[in-house]
């Protein structure tokens, strides 16, 4: 199913690599796009990345620089095959419409896409960091623990948001403390 809905790609010069029940590999000269369907989880994913350098970028990142409207395809979750081929259908359509510089191999479009990509990873890595640290800052802040508040927001201060970081100018001002 996975071959004739992207078999677009195959007019721009790629050519299937592998194929499995739950993956297909597409191959040019200098990328591949990999598009799967979890066996557990039921997720539909895809990559795209070049060969020679190892990048590698998943379908929420390539959306998030070409395609933002289109973000919610980008966590497909079916079970049922007529489902499948309508998200498949519809990734393999945005791609089409919005990502055919990245398939032409053009050097300003994967400069871009790293550039948000490295933005996305960046959020991910502090939220994983600093997460728990916040939600204690949060709830802090929301019983009026002004103390601990500080102290937690202070630090995750690398990691924190308008928000966070309002809340914490304020704590910092209230203690007469200078930032």
């Amino acid at each position: 199913m996975a071959q004739a809905t992207f078999g677009f790609l195959l007019r721009l010069g790629f050519a299937v690599v592998h194929r499995s029940s739950t993956l297909i590999r597409f191959e040019s000269t200098d990328l591949f796009v990999n598009i799967m369907h979890g066996r557990s989880s039921y997720l539909v994913g895809l990559e795209l990345g070049r060969i020679r350098d190892g990048a590698l970028y998943n379908l929420y990142e390539i959306l998030s620089a070409f395609s933002p409207p289109e973000l919610e395809l980008s966590r497909c979750q079916v079970s049922e095959q007529e489902a499948l081929r309508g998200c498949l259908e519809s990734i393999a359509s945005a791609m089409q419409r919005s990502c055919n510089p990245l398939l032409r191999n053009d050097s300003s479009a994967f400069d871009a896409l790293g550039k948000v990509a490295s933005a996305i990873r960046s959020e991910a890595t502090r939220e994983a960091q600093f997460g728990a640290v916040l939600e204690r800052a949060n709830r802090a802040w929301e019983q009026k623990n002004w103390k601990l508040a500080l102290e937690l927001y202070s630090q995750a201060e690398s990691a924190l948001n308008k928000t966070g970081s309002r809340r914490l100018a304020y704590l910092r001002k209230r203690r007469g403390i200078k930032a």
